[in-house]
């Protein structure tokens, strides 16, 4: 995949939130804009790392619970 379709925020005219996006048609929770490329996604945790951040709240509720 082009490096020009990852590109996470716009650079052109489209920056004012009015992105044309266009469904992906390998990916239908893929939406890229036809005109930057900027890439949006559906899916809840593409760029985030859940596991990381459930083990940070799970160790702090435990830690809690101790005292």
């Amino acid at each position: 995949m082009p490096n020009e379709l990852k590109r996470q925020n716009c650079t052109h005219e489209c920056a004012q939130g009015h992105c044309p996006f266009v469904n992906d048609p390998q990916n239908p929770r893929r939406y890229v804009c036809l005109k930057c490329g900027l890439e949006r996604s559906l899916d809840k945790y593409e760029t985030e790392n859940p596991p990381v951040l459930a083990l940070i709240l799970t160790a702090i509720i435990l830690f809690m619970l101790v005292l």
